[in-house]
């Protein structure tokens, strides 16, 4: 699951015991709270494997993005 989630753009949180759910939970909640979702449509017949780098100014911010993506 957490190679699955690395490819996808995601992060795992790994929980050990039942008692350790409401904390994640609480940090899934305060996290979707500060996302922003990008948006790209290419143009029609780009094709092929496109590599996706997303860069930010603030070094106190945490980027998650996959890779790239196959154009039709």
């Amino acid at each position: 699951m957490a190679d699955l989630a690395k490819i996808s753009g995601g992060r795992t949180i790994r929980v050990e015991q039942t008692a350790d759910l409401a904390r994640a939970f609480t940090d899934i909640a305060a996290e979707l709270r500060h996302q922003y979702l990008l948006g790209y449509e290419p143009p029609r017949g780009a094709g092929g494997w496109r590599t996706v780098s997303v860069v930010v100014k603030r070094p106190d911010l945490v980027v998650r993005a996959r890779s790239g993506y196959v154009a039709p």
